[in-house]
């Protein structure tokens, strides 16, 4: 019996063993998956560069950072964009840098539609589905061509300039012609002076915009952060994770009225847990249904005080959801 009863147990060893070994290729397909390098911008003011016109300048746009590998999107994070076959099917064969953009003002919007599995959505037919007919209005906006459309099985991208990277797109967005396509690449403009790129962001912040980027002209793509590629905005921004809700007083008595924030920082060399509370920023809509406490939120500040904590810091958007 005792002898029965151990060989049983072997026998479910075994298969548990053996549907392990099975799964052991797939697991570690998963596990190997990293998010892309990608470029990521620097502050305007902490990079501070000496001659602006080595730089371009366009709009920052509030959208979705989106990567083409050459067969489908990915976010900054390795995660897939399911968007509809019709939407991507005369992208090329070659790696894009750019982002899924609806207009200004409406990152939630696109934030949302990125998130739903739209393969076999229509891109311009009626429909019904909200999610399905706002890839009618999106639009794949280019800010570069990373490997400046060498092959595939080329280890290292051309060190070419950002206008013959750009060039890259351009040629073969010509070989379209006549065909309907959602990419289209980010127009720079010179800068002749910090006081001319100071009012063309109050121009644009005033329409709307949420800042401009500047990027160096003679500088190759690189995957890191850089000082060839700033953002500026009249504000600062940046993310933190909701840990607390805190109810309101007088109208919102029942409502949200403040939320603690968690946020790791280096002040000094040394990392440090960094907690604050949010109270304004948010609409009624907002307050009745606040950011679930775990999402990450980005807010707004504008400098720090002498306790290294935020000033002024301002609700703008749920960045990500749990």
């Amino acid at each position: 019996m005792t002898s029965l009863r151990y060989r049983i147990h072997f026998l479910l060893l075994l298969c548990g063993l053996l549907a392990y070994a099975k799964d052991l290729p797939q697991i570690k397909q998963a596990q190997s998956k990293k998010p892309p390098q990608v470029l990521l911008l620097m502050d305007y003011h902490k990079a501070k560069p000496n001659n602006l016109q080595e730089y371009v300048m366009s709009e920052k746009l509030d959208g979705v950072r989106a990567l083409w590998n050459g067969k489908q999107l990915i976010t900054r994070n390795g995660r897939v964009i399911n968007a509809p076959t019709c939407f991507t099917k005369d992208f090329p064969p070659f790696m894009l840098d750019g982002e899924l953009w609806i207009g200004r003002g409406e990152f939630e919007k696109i934030l949302a539609l990125v998130q739903k599995d739209c393969t076999h959505c229509p891109c311009h037919s009626p429909s019904t589905d909200k999610h399905q007919s706002l890839w009618d209005k999106v639009g794949y906006y280019v800010f570069d061509v990373p490997d400046c459309g060498l092959e595939s099985s080329q280890k290292a991208p051309k060190p070419c300039t950002l206008f013959e990277r750009l060039s890259v797109l351009e040629s073969y967005l010509s070989g379209k012609a006549g065909k309907a396509t959602r990419i289209t690449p980010i127009k720079h403009q010179p800068i002749t002076s910090e006081k001319e790129l100071f009012a063309h962001l109050r121009d644009l912040s005033k329409q709307g915009a949420e800042g401009l980027v500047l990027r160096k002209i003679n500088a190759p793509y690189e995957q890191t952060r850089s000082t060839n590629a700033l953002k500026l905005k009249l504000y600062e921004d940046t993310e933190c994770k909701v840990i607390a809700h805190h109810k309101g007083k007088g109208k919102y008595a029942s409502k949200l009225g403040s939320l603690t924030c968690e946020q790791e920082i280096t002040a000094n060399g040394a990392k440090r847990t960094l907690r604050f509370k949010i109270g304004s920023g948010f609409s009624d809509k907002e307050r009745d249904d606040p950011p679930p406490i775990g999402s990450i939120i980005t807010y707004k500040f504008y400098g720090y005080t002498k306790n290294g904590v935020p000033r002024f810091a301002t609700f703008h958007r749920i960045y990500h959801n749990p």
